[in-house]
């Protein structure tokens, strides 16, 4: 897991904003990530259960269940109707402002819902995730960030060197 947060989300009868943005940075080298949200923790039970069918695979009983999300394999968590539903995006760059303050703005990735999961592709800079309420009560939502980066390493390794040396010799001709 690279990050786990938790973001209060103030209703829409609350002055100021029901608004809710939270920044992150991925690491360098990094060539895939994945998230997985739930509000309230009405997802819990499905990650939990979808993680349990995944490490019972043997090509994954050492990675998270996001990690598998990350590498590109199919996983599967439902979706939970219970509970609140959040507005949610995905943006990089300036649009976080641009969202807290009512502008129009640009997004990677958007939706509704009490729990939702994506494999996303790498990019440079802070990224954010932003969240609105418009429910009359407060909610908390649980995000779950993991990455998969390379780290190159070198290494020294004895090389053969062949040498070729041209030999003359005499043979007969019939």
């Amino acid at each position: 897991n690279f990050q786990d947060r938790l973001i209060k989300v103030n209703p829409l009868t609350t002055p100021g904003s029901n608004r809710a943005v939270s920044s992150f940075m991925l690491p360098e080298n990094v060539i895939a990530w994945s998230f997985y949200f739930m509000v309230n923790n009405a997802g819990q039970k499905e990650y939990e259960e979808a993680g349990k069918k995944l490490g019972s695979h043997p090509k994954f009983a050492n990675y998270s269940l996001l990690a598998a999300l990350a590498m590109n394999t199919p996983v599967t968590i439902p979706k939970t109707q219970a509970g609140e539903q959040a507005d949610y995006w995905v943006m990089e760059g300036d649009n976080a402002n641009l969202f807290m303050s009512g502008a129009q703005f640009r997004y990677i990735k958007k939706g509704k819902a009490a729990n939702d999961h994506a494999r996303m592709e790498p990019r440079k800079g802070n990224l954010y995730f932003c969240f609105s309420n418009n429910t009359t009560g407060p909610f908390t939502v649980t995000v779950k960030i993991t990455t998969i980066h390379v780290n190159e390493t070198l290494e020294t390794r004895p090389v053969q060197r062949m040498h070729i040396a041209p030999k003359m010799k005499m043979y007969l001709k019939n």
